[in-house]
């Protein structure tokens, strides 16, 4: 009869099964805890590869889906600011339209603060920004667009405001008060009429016309530009001679001159007791 030997019963077998599965368990524990499959990537064997694949998939789609979300917030805030832009220019436009200056015209009164207000909010809406971006900044998205107004209107760091600019242009065209325009009667029965340099500034000369036949016309011509009318005979009432200018802003005018017998005012010229007077 064979002997029993302790070999015959696997002790040893069944505690590393029994190691084996709390080790197991352990691990399902910890997953279910963590929702990860493996602390490390080393564990995950084969499957790392499509682990690592799908996480950079996922961070891609992460990624555009940020970025989608930024667009659009910079589109919402755009479309709001251009929609207020276009309600202030309609506002502004009626604002300064004749017959809509309120009841006792008081909106001449609020006018200038009115639009003053107003064109600090453009500013203000041209200096958007979503995130530290200036949505209206062009390729230069981290700085202001804009200056602000006091610094626009006022002039800042040694530089000139609006308002100097505004002032020293509005001395420039008005010269001597005739619009950098000189007058020469000297010769009897003509007057000439001349620009009073070749610069940007004043009134230029363009055109000349007239409805009398005895007057004799020298359209503006030279440089710098002059204009001559010559009486050939005595002008009836009512006949007109017109100066066509061009005004520092590219608008064309037109200064109608009737000839009156009576003392003249603005627009007339006096018919004298010859041409010569």
């Amino acid at each position: 009869m064979t002997a029993i030997k302790n070999s015959m019963f696997p002790f040893r077998s069944s505690f590393q099964h029994i190691t084996n599965m709390k080790e197991r368990f352990d691990k399902l524990q910890g997953q279910l805890a963590t929702g990860q499959k493996a602390d490390t990537l080393a564990e995950m064997g084969s499957g790392r590869f499509f682990g690592l694949t799908m996480r950079s998939r996922l961070d891609k789609i992460a990624g555009y889906q940020d970025t989608i979300t930024m667009v659009n917030l910079r589109l919402d805030v755009l479309d709001t600011a251009m929609s207020r832009l276009d309600r202030l220019e309609a506002d502004q436009r009626m604002l300064a339209m004749p017959g809509g200056y309120g009841s006792s015209n008081i909106n001449l009164t609020t006018t200038p603060s009115l639009s003053l207000a107003r064109l600090d909010e453009v500013f203000d809406l041209l200096n958007s920004s979503v995130d530290g971006r200036y949505l209206f900044g062009g390729s230069t998205t981290d700085r202001r667009p804009v200056e602000n107004i006091g610094s626009i209107l006022d002039g800042a760091l040694g530089r000139a405001g609006f308002r100097t600019v505004v002032g020293e242009r509005k001395l420039a065209d008005a010269g001597d008060g005739l619009g950098r325009l000189a007058i020469d009667a000297t010769v009897a029965g003509t007057v000439s009429l001349a620009e009073d340099g070749t610069h940007p500034f004043g009134f230029k000369l363009s055109t000349l016309s007239t409805s009398s036949s005895n007057i004799a016309l020298t359209p503006p011509a030279g440089t710098p530009p002059a204009l001559s009318v010559a009486f050939t005979g005595q002008p009836l009432a009512g006949e007109i001679v017109n100066v066509g200018l061009t005004l520092p802003d590219g608008t064309q005018a037109v200064i109608r001159l009737g000839a009156s017998a009576d003392t003249t005012g603005a627009g007339a010229f006096q018919i004298g007791a010859d041409e010569t007077e």
